[in-house]
């Protein structure tokens, strides 16, 4: 599950930072500090924006789940 956060992480902060950093990194030569900068600021905010929407969406879940599997309270007379 691991790689499949960081792939969804690295995506969802595509939306969030310029054209310019949501390209792709290649191991080359010309790899550089400032292209690993720009693309860590996108994964930080993918996975910021991917715990968000994920709590959100279990907590609804949880919240409709416990709703339709409530016991019945019988009444202590």
């Amino acid at each position: 599950m691991i790689p499949l956060i960081i792939y969804l992480s690295y995506k969802a902060g595509g939306y969030w930072v310029s054209a310019a950093a949501s390209s792709h990194i290649e191991y080359s030569k010309i790899l550089s500090l400032k292209s690993v900068e720009n693309n860590f600021t996108q994964y930080l905010y993918g996975s910021i924006t991917l715990a968000i929407v994920a709590g959100i969406a279990f907590g609804l879940l949880t919240f409709m789940l416990l709703k339709l599997l409530k016991r019945k309270s019988i009444p202590v007379e």
